[in-house]
């Protein structure tokens, strides 16, 4: 029931919730989001909001650790990553192109509103990650994003539109980014990252070839010397406890990851690059190019964009990656 997941979050009007780094009343944020003028709306992306509540057991379909086999659940409690979270938000509120950290996959259902999502293999037009992967730069908000290259990046990208009890799978690796599109309401959805059997030797191999990406451990930082240092720490304690509960598994996982390279996975990774179709932006269109769509745009509104997204959910829903 739409009604009764909604009241999930916002039953408690005087608890607090974190959104875009402030603390909000939840009663505040409500107004805030019915009100918001904002060109990037702030949106509650909470992880301590499910630790201090019996919402997860309240709701029905709720993947638990062992249905996702989650092999962080293996872990020590201090030492597990930050995994689940709890995220609302009004009208064109939404969280830009991102990769889900430390190797994960993820779970997301969405509880009340809808949501339009956008996933790519590999970088989308108008993203570009930075060379160690710490930091992606894209437009400030999605509906920037949609604005500039949506109609260059639809033939490279898979689309869905979610509305409550719909729940999307987000492959590890994948860039993505959502839209909250409920215009006349809060969109409401819970979300939590996982480490599969699948997806091990991924998780592994960022620890190995990129330990300063490891994210999710903020009580530990202070007692390393870098992130390099914490990621690697990391690493170990993962192989450690899954040495003991899933040797097996980590012994595939392992040899998937120290498999040298063959000569012909090197043609294919080349040309699978060379073939790709470009990551877009500026290394695509030229600057005259982005500022003739942006006069192209101009005058259009959020809520224009909202309209049209919202117009054309049976298209995308066609796309279903």
């Amino acid at each position: 029931d739409e009604t009764k997941n909604e009241r999930l979050f916002t039953h408690d009007p005087e608890r607090i919730c974190h959104a875009g780094g402030y603390e909000f009343k939840v009663k505040d944020f409500i107004r805030y989001s019915q009100n918001n003028m904002d060109d990037r709306p702030l949106y509650v992306f909470d992880k301590n909001f499910l630790d201090s509540t019996t919402v997860l057991k309240e709701i029905r379909y709720v993947p638990s650790d062992e249905d996702a086999d989650d092999l962080f659940r293996y872990l020590d409690k201090e030492w597990r990553p930050d995994h689940h979270w709890l995220i609302a938000g009004g009208p064109g509120s939404g969280s830009t192109w991102h990769i889900d950290p430390n190797g994960t996959a993820a779970w997301n259902l969405c509880l009340a509103g809808s949501k339009r999502w956008f996933f790519a293999k590999s970088p989308p037009p108008g993203v570009h990650p930075s060379a160690d992967g710490l930091d992606i730069a894209t437009p400030v908000s999605v509906i920037d994003w949609y604005l500039a290259f949506y109609e260059q990046a639809r033939t490279q990208i898979f689309e869905c539109h979610v509305h409550s009890g719909d729940l999307v799978f987000v492959p590890s690796g994948w860039y993505h980014a959502v839209l909250n599109t409920e215009l006349d309401g809060l969109t409401i959805a819970i979300t939590q990252n996982f480490c599969s059997p699948q997806s091990l030797s991924h998780t592994l191999r960022l620890l190995r070839d990129r330990p300063h990406l490891v994210s999710g451990l903020g009580a530990h930082k202070h007692l390393y010397k870098d992130s390099s240092c914490l990621g690697l720490a990391f690493k170990s304690k993962l192989e450690t406890v899954l040495q003991r509960h899933r040797p097996d598994l980590l012994d595939v996982a392992l040899n998937e990851l120290n498999r040298p390279s063959s000569l012909w996975a090197k043609i294919v990774h080349s040309s699978s690059f060379a073939d790709a179709p470009s990551s877009g932006g500026f290394h695509h269109d030229s600057l005259s190019s982005v500022v003739k769509k942006q006069k192209n745009n101009k005058g259009r509104t959020s809520q224009h964009v909202l309209n049209d997204i919202n117009d054309t959910t049976g298209k995308a829903e066609e796309r279903t990656p």
